[in-house]
């Protein structure tokens, strides 16, 4: 049998894999979303996963994403999966490196430690006193320097997939190649002048640096910070080579097959067998650093290896995986009509949806700009949202994660991947369903809503402009953005009709002071031109909640925060009273646009709609 065909670039660096549809490759397992907290304070997602009723080992494998990857996403979504199907529990998570991380400075790979160690935390309140550290591609090399700096106690043993010897190296050689520019040389030396002459950090777009054409999907972004963290030449923390001696566990190096020639698992083994360490190093056949459908073959190499190297942590008889009580969580994936996949997950209460009267209903919650159904979503409402009764399904759309910043996306697309989640739920015996969005989500809900389907029960939006595009106008005028949108929308005009986005002549964006007023990368917007255009630019209707909420007769909630620094707070008002059926305003006094501290005040803003829908 051939291998599964290769979507393009983008969505195969987007982390698309054959075979892993959720109902598919979680199929049998027990799978828990977890929130946890790294030792300097941020706050990241994380899944466990266990089998269902087989034999399972007494320790958890601690798994790192790769390079702009997730803990759903490539090639550690298998591997989780597939190493718990054989009784390894698997803890997947996010760390500051993950999505968009590097592009918008945070991603700073010498401080994922300290997520490690957070992830570590957690695992010990799970319960599990043993655990095995495991990471894929970049996500090798951030667990490799973690036990050589850590030695932390609980780790027994590393096992690294597609792991590379030297980042900087591997990058430079990659953009050598390729013909990246600006080349490797001419960003070290800016990267250098910034840190020597104490200049702020900024945004780097480099063409090429992912794939040999000019399209986004072959480029990559980073700040020049995330980039010397990772890439640069004295990212000591970013060579193996340079780390594994330091390592005094047993290591697995499972690497693909087109390693060999690169010698990236030789000179790690050389390199940690000469300072004594045990390492086993073993290529997967007829697969390269994607591990394109070998996720399986892969995680029965690493799971072969822990039962002969640790017997002790070999899976034993334990009965059925604990499930958690109250709120289930299912982990689904949504066909759209054109064949894409988005993936979804489903909160439900099945004894509080019982309790509550009248006919089975659901919510629809559609992510903010470049969110997904985690991030971005306001994580802290959907299980109160269940446990009111009503199951809530977050649903990613193609405008999800990084599609915007590589042209994967146009925000019109998006209307269908939002029916086809509502036609998921109406085959799930959810007869009425309610469209829910927050920010950018919002607008989409709107638009949805206005095309007035059967279904339609409410509609929920949450931190909703009257108009994106003028929101985007006002607000970079605001700010001082580079450039200013005029000039913007009359440098992407003339291509704005031509192609799609993500084609080779799709020009890369970056809008400096985009969301706020200071020269900082976290403040930026990066972008194609198509899909700015298609979300931002002036003839961005589909995103103009303002034009079509007159369309929509059905109950609606609006929720807005009074301090809100993005969206003009009054426009709520405007849309309330634009509705084409009863609308109610939920200000929630003090609230920025995320509504951080103000949680509990929109729970019950929302359950409380949700309540009178009855």
């Amino acid at each position: 049998m051939s291998p599964p065909r290769r979507g393009d670039r983008l969505a195969v660096r987007s982390g698309h894999r054959p075979h892993t549809a959720f109902g598919h490759d979680d199929l049998g397992l027990v799978v828990r979303p977890l929130v946890y907290r790294s030792a300097d304070g941020h706050v990241w997602d994380a899944l466990l996963a266990r089998c269902d009723g087989a034999d399972e080992s007494p320790a958890v494998i601690v798994l790192v994403h790769g390079a702009a990857g997730n803990y759903v996403s490539g090639a550690p979504r298998r591997l989780a999966f597939e190493l718990a199907r054989v009784g390894f529990p698997v803890l997947s998570i996010n760390t500051r490196m993950a999505n968009f991380g590097a592009a918008y400075g945070g991603g700073l790979l010498d401080h994922v430690p300290h997520d490690i160690d957070g992830a570590l935390t957690l695992a010990g309140e799970l319960g599990f006193a043993d655990a095995l550290l495991s990471g894929y591609g970049l996500g090798a090399t951030a667990v490799t320097h973690h036990e050589a700096l850590r030695h932390h106690p609980a780790v027994r043993g590393l096992v690294t997939f597609a792991h590379p010897a030297s980042l900087p190296d591997a990058l430079r050689e990659r953009w050598r190649a390729n013909g990246a520019s600006p080349s490797y040389e001419t960003v070290e030396r800016e990267a250098r002048r910034r840190r020597r002459e104490g200049l702020p950090d900024d945004i780097v777009v480099v063409s090429r640096g992912a794939g040999r054409t000019d399209a986004p999907g072959d480029t990559e972004v980073w700040t020049y910070a995330t980039w010397w963290a990772s890439r640069g030449p004295a990212a000591g923390h970013a060579i193996s080579t340079e780390l594994i001696g330091d390592v005094h566990v047993p290591v697995a190096l499972i690497q693909p097959s087109t390693d060999e020639r690169l010698g990236y698992g030789a000179a790690l083994a050389s390199a940690g067998r000469a300072a004594g360490v045990s390492v086993h190093l073993e290529r997967v056949p007829g697969t390269d650093h994607s591990l394109w459908d070998a996720g399986g073959d892969a995680a029965a190499r690493a799971a072969r290896w822990i039962v002969r190297e640790l017997p002790a942590l070999a899976p034993r008889p334990h009965g059925r995986a604990p499930r958690p009580s109250g709120v289930r969580h299912r982990l689904v994936t949504i066909a759209a009509p054109d064949g894409s996949e988005h993936d979804a997950l489903l909160h439900a209460h099945p004894r509080a949806a019982a309790a509550r009267p009248g006919e089975p209903l659901a919510v629809l919650h559609i992510h903010g700009n470049q969110g997904n159904f985690t991030v971005g979503s306001l994580r802290f409402l959907a299980d109160p949202v269940a446990e009111a009764g009503v199951a809530i399904l977050a649903v990613e759309t193609r405008l999800s994660n990084v599609s915007q910043i590589f042209g994967g996306a146009e925000l019109p697309d998006a209307l269908d991947d939002i029916a086809a989640g509502a036609d998921w739920l109406l085959h799930q015996g959810y007869p009425r369903v309610v469209l829910s969005g927050y920010s950018l989500g919002a607008a989409l809900a709107v638009r949805a809503a206005a095309d007035a389907a059967p279904w339609l029960a409410g509609l929920i939006a949450i931190g909703a402009s009257w108009s994106v595009p003028e929101e985007t106008r006002r607000r970079m005028e605001a700010t001082g953005a580079q450039p200013g949108y005029a000039e913007l929308v009359e440098r992407l005009r003339p291509i704005a009709d031509r192609g799609r986005a993500g084609d080779p002549d799709d020009p890369m964006v970056v809008v400096r002071r985009a969301f706020g007023p200071r020269d900082e990368p976290r403040l930026a917007g990066v972008y194609t031109g198509r899909t700015w255009w298609g979300s931002r630019g002036p003839e961005a209707t589909d995103a103009e909640p303002g034009r079509h909420i007159g369309r929509v007769a059905v109950p609606t909630l609006l929720v807005q925060g009074t301090a809100d620094e993005i969206v003009d707070p009054g426009e709520a008002a405007r849309l309330r009273d634009a509705a084409g059926g009863p609308a109610e305003l939920a200000w929630i006094d003090g609230a920025g646009h995320n509504f951080r501290g103000a949680e509990a005040a929109v729970i019950a803003a929302v359950t409380g709609f949700l309540g009178r829908l009855s």
